[in-house]
């Protein structure tokens, strides 16, 4: 199975352009409608809300929506701090391996477990001996049909060298025969710890011009614009309740 470097240049520019600045937004009218529904309990209120089905659905979308921004905000995060920290390392001469890595499966060995445009988290090992057989491991292959290409297989069986070297074959699940290189720890990656189905899909997208725009920017601008007009709403609504108040305070005091 080979796999692709998820890259992380979009996380990044997506998160820091355009996704955190709609996020705030989200957070911000969400505070000021609080504020509002806490302090001007009134029959204005009442009757601008809407039916229980459309209200409980927006809430629905809001909370899908804010949980996707936050979960694309933390993985850019991890990704941009890992990609900074490996840049100041390799400027002072040292490699750099970051405890996790994160792959685009593009080849069908090892379906049905983990199929094509899946994206699978591996974790660096320190420990070989923690591996066992039926672990799934990424690597770079060494074998002839697949030199210097970054695999995903399961291992079937370990052997050990007499310096005590671990040694792995691997094989991939929809292949009739095992892999024809041994993998050792010079050329092991790490273990596979997590699975995100279809995830490489958005990555392949997002590769476009046209996929960046319709996913990233179009949905980023539409809701920050949606926010804002929101907040004007809510600003233009406490005018108006501030002008009822004063009205009533007038109405009271000519009745006294």
């Amino acid at each position: 199975m080979v796999n692709k470097v998820l890259n992380s240049n979009f996380l990044e520019v997506s998160c820091l352009f355009f996704l955190i600045p709609s996020f705030i937004l989200i957070m911000v009218n969400s505070m000021n409608g609080v504020i509002v529904l806490n302090k001007e309990k009134n029959n204005i209120l009442t009757k601008i809300k809407n039916s229980y089905a459309i209200r409980y659905i927006k809430k629905i979308f809001s909370i899908i929506c804010t949980l996707i921004l936050i979960l694309l905000i933390v993985v850019g995060a991890f990704m941009f701090y890992f990609n900074l920290k490996g840049k100041k390392m390799e400027k002072m001469g040292e490699k750099y391996v970051p405890p996790f890595g994160l792959y685009t499966i593009v080849s069908g060995s090892m379906e049905p477990n983990v199929k094509v445009y899946d994206v699978i988290i591996a974790k660096d090992v320190n420990d070989l001996s923690s591996i066992r057989v039926g672990d799934i491991i990424t690597f770079v292959s060494t074998w002839d049909l697949s030199l210097g290409k970054t695999v995903t297989h399961r291992v079937i069986s370990i052997s050990k060298t007499s310096a005590g070297d671990y040694q792995f074959t691997t094989k991939g699940d929809a292949n009739d025969v095992a892999d024809g290189a041994i993998v050792t720890q010079e050329n092991l990656i790490g273990k596979v710890v997590f699975r995100i189905p279809q995830l490489g899909r958005i990555q392949f997208l997002l590769a476009t011009k046209a996929g960046w725009l319709i996913i990233v920017f179009v949905p980023a601008i539409i809701i920050i614009l949606l926010d804002i007009i929101r907040i004007i709403k809510l600003q233009s609504l406490r005018e108006k309740l501030k002008n009822i108040k004063a009205y009533r305070k007038e109405d009271s005091k000519k009745i006294s």
